[in-house]
């Protein structure tokens, strides 16, 4: 989530939410895992057959069932690292979904003619001269700019509930 002052979005925030982090992190993590597992499958294909050749005996065994388990153990990781890279790449689209949704909820205010604020505040920018007209502008201002909270609430929720998830998939690497 973008950085906001006294923990308040503001509509600079929004418009600058980038997912780009999380899908270089969702290629990194992938990249990782596929480069460790491979480089402990060649331990273990080597630990089997040192120099080409067949090695037997107790020792051999013991070699062997190392390497097993050391590369099991990569490949637990590596699962871990997967699923936060699928998470991430999900959670990049539902972001971007969500922030879309909110920027067209503060379109749709600019289009019938209202103002919309850093703060989301909406305000009415022609000058209504009925008193039935103003009263109506106003609901109609209240109901974008609860609409307009409703979606950013929507984002921050999203990307929050993303960060738990990647932060979740994680968490077997720091045990």
């Amino acid at each position: 989530m973008p950085a906001a002052a006294g923990g308040f979005l503001t509509r600079a925030d929004i418009e600058a939410w980038g997912t780009t982090h999380l899908e270089a992190a969702a290629t990194h993590w992938r990249s990782t895992a596929a480069h460790w597992e491979g480089h402990f499958e060649t331990i273990h294909t080597g630990m089997l057959r040192p120099g080409g050749t067949t090695w037997e005996g107790t020792a051999a065994d013991a070699a062997a069932e190392r390497s097993w388990g050391d590369l099991v153990k990569v490949r637990g990781a590596g699962d871990a690292l997967y699923a936060a890279a699928g998470h991430a790449t999900n959670g990049a689209g539902d972001i971007a979904w969500a922030k879309r949704q909110a920027l067209d909820a503060i379109a749709e205010a600019e289009e019938a003619g209202f103002t919309v604020g850093q703060d989301f505040s909406v305000t009415d920018k022609s000058a209504g001269s009925l008193l039935r007209s103003t009263a109506a502008r106003q609901q109609q201002a209240q109901a974008f700019a609860t609409e307009i909270s409703t979606r950013v609430q929507a984002l921050a929720a999203i990307d929050q509930a993303v960060a738990t998830r990647i932060s979740g998939a994680l968490g077997p690497l720091t045990r």
